[in-house]
């Protein structure tokens, strides 16, 4: 079987361990933008799961730059990883690396669902950072990504939300409006539907019924064309589409929020990978999403 890495130009990650979470389309359309108690019950939760080195880390300009590349390094190759701590060494001062390698096993053996929320938590401290630093972090990131010639779905989605959250610290103007129709955007909305729907089923049929599913939440779906087998996108296919998105009416967003949602939790579960590619996704139409509450998440074999 193709992997689903594969089939949307990723290297596949490692196998995580699986746990599983029953969901709602509704509830998460009808949770955007909105802080409930559960949701800070929830956030709570994650934070106590931070060990106290980590959790001193995310206070401090060293500790933040330490744990965005910390999450980077391989954790399945020794030589690969040597090799992009010899780049960090010649990136960042020595009380970084110092950091780096004492909270490497706890980066380790942190929980997947905790990844973004890390990143998220350490956002803050990074944006005190001058533009120039800022964007010498996003250089760094890149090449450490890169440095195996391949990027994988948890490196692509850590990446992305970096990116976007610095770059919301230079530019705090919404997206200009440009799409009040479907039409214009209907294939990025595939686009973005396809790519979850490969990301979260596991056999062809599942992944159709999933994507048409999803399709069928867009606004006069019925008159736009629809493929005959499920798109097989890639990365710069994804990226392009989540950036005309962008500038699409808030009504036309939600609308893509809710096919999102719909195509992800089909079978009212939702995976690691799912829940990370749809909040870059939400993230990405400046649509503040919650976590999925207090459930446990589950990532099938692909």
């Amino acid at each position: 079987m193709v992997s689903t890495g594969a089939v949307l130009g990723f290297a596949p990650d490692s196998a995580p361990t699986p746990s599983t979470a029953q969901l709602n389309a509704e509830q998460v359309v009808h949770t955007v933008g909105t802080v409930t108690a559960q949701h800070l019950a929830y956030a709570q939760a994650l934070l106590r799961q931070l060990s106290d080195r980590l959790h001193h880390a995310t206070h401090t300009p060293v500790g933040a730059l330490a744990i965005v590349y910390g999450l980077l390094l391989d954790k399945r190759d020794v030589q690969q990883c040597d090799r992009q701590l010899v780049f960090l060494r010649d990136q960042e001062p020595p009380d970084v690396i110092t950091q780096i390698l004492q909270m490497q096993t706890d980066l380790q053996q942190l929980d997947l669902r905790l990844r973004l929320p890390l990143i998220d938590l350490v956002t803050p401290v990074l944006r005190r950072f001058s533009a120039t630093q800022r964007q010498r972090i996003l250089q760094n990131v890149q090449a450490l990504i890169h440095m195996d010639n391949r990027i994988t779905l948890s490196e692509y989605t850590l990446q992305a939300l970096l990116q976007q959250r610095l770059q919301q610290a230079e530019n705090r103007q919404p997206s200009a409006i440009e799409f009040h129709q479907l039409a214009p955007i209907w294939a990025d909305c595939l686009t973005v539907l396809s790519a979850l729907a490969h990301v979260g089923h596991s056999t062809p049929a599942n992944k159709d019924y999933a994507f048409r599913s999803g399709v069928s939440r867009l606004p006069s779906a019925t008159r736009h064309e629809m493929p005959d087998s499920l798109p097989q996108i890639n990365l710069a296919a994804f990226g392009k589409s989540l950036t005309r998105l962008r500038r699409a009416t808030p009504k036309l967003k939600q609308a893509v929020i809710d096919a999102c949602a719909h195509t992800v939790l089909l079978d009212q579960t939702v995976t690691v990978q799912e829940s990370e590619l749809l909040r870059i996704v939400v993230i990405s139409l400046n649509c503040p999403m919650p976590p999925f509450l207090d459930a446990p998440l589950h990532n099938p074999s692909s």
